[in-house]
């Protein structure tokens, strides 16, 4: 598979309710009976919505300020506003636009190639460093056999991989958590996509239950405080340490991916937001950006990918050629 038929699988999985609106008025033939495919390449581009037959492009815009694509196809740009605040059938009309230049991102934290390809095929330039710095710490004055844990990061995850220790049950937050864990032996009971949710499910459905927290030294504080607050008990244990790795930079950029606050810390220590665009992991991480600026988007479902799906997705009109 190349590195655009990736993006546009990833685009069709990450759509915005605005894109899901429309398209369920375009799906099967819905519009003037006219057959339209989603997030489709054409050429250096992948647009939102295209009809092969006729040539038309629909194109979701944030604003009237947002990047153009060039293209000789009919294009139609629909604020996405007015998707979300009509209730009535759509009716769209067609129109011409030209092109602009991708920017560049600053990635709070190494990449793997992989995924360093879907920005850099996509045309947007990337420099990235490692804003944070994990200490795992001893544990061996743990108790190594638990009936239920709790886990808000892969780092928790690895600070115990390594051990003899025994879990029934383990909570988690994050796919990629859940994926670690399930690696390494563990039955996962619970899941959710942030702290306060998982807060939520264990008060529901767990509350006489005692857990073990498993968590670093710049933890958040919603999960412990609303366990507190409903009287569930749970013991808390700091198993690694977060250091801001900081670092100036002498230039600025169009967007910085952020994968946790902690990165964000690091980062605002020594430069200023200015204009970039803030692309966040998820909403905890985008509070924290939202304290320097108020441009922040927030990926869809808390992985890298999908941040770097925001990235592609904003800047997409500007992609360059595939091998």
């Amino acid at each position: 598979m190349n590195t655009k038929t990736q993006i546009s699988r990833l685009l069709r999985k990450d759509q915005t309710r605005a894109e899901a609106k429309l398209w369920r008025h375009l799906r099967n033939g819905g519009f003037e009976n006219l057959k339209f495919r989603r997030q489709y390449p054409i050429k250096n581009y992948i647009v939102d919505f295209v009809n092969i037959k006729y040539q038309i492009v629909l194109e979701l815009i944030l604003s009237s300020s947002k990047r153009s694509i060039k293209t000789s196809s009919s294009v139609k740009e629909i604020p996405n506003r007015s998707i979300m605040d009509s209730e009535e059938p759509l009716t769209l009309a067609l129109s011409s636009r030209r092109g602009n230049s991708s920017g560049t991102v600053l990635a709070s934290k190494k990449l793997l190639q992989s995924q360093k390809e879907l920005l850099l095929n996509a045309g947007i330039g990337l420099v990235e460093y490692d804003a944070i710095k994990i200490e795992l710490l001893d544990i061996s004055g743990i108790r190594s056999i638990q009936k239920n844990a709790i886990f808000t990061s892969k780092n928790a995850v690895r600070s115990i991989q390594n051990s003899e220790f025994r879990i029934q049950n383990c909570f988690c937050v994050g796919s990629n958590t859940k994926k670690l864990l399930e690696e390494n032996g563990y039955k996962v009971a619970e899941i959710a996509q942030n702290a306060s949710d998982l807060a939520e499910i264990i008060i529901k459905k767990y509350k006489t239950e005692s857990f073990s927290f498993f968590c670093g030294n710049l933890r958040r504080n919603e999960l412990p405080e609303l366990l507190s607050q409903h009287k569930v008990h749970f013991t808390e244990h700091i198993v690694y340490n977060t250091h801001l790795n900081t670092r100036k930079f002498d230039r600025s950029f169009d967007g910085i991916l952020f994968f946790s606050p902690s990165a964000v810390q690091s980062y605002v220590t020594e430069n200023a937001m200015g204009d970039s665009i803030a692309f966040c992991i998820g909403n905890t991480t985008a509070s924290e950006a939202k304290k320097y600026t108020k441009k922040v988007i927030v990926a869809n479902k808390p992985t890298v990918e999908n941040v770097i799906v925001r990235a592609v997705k904003y800047y997409k009109n500007d992609l360059s050629s595939q091998t």
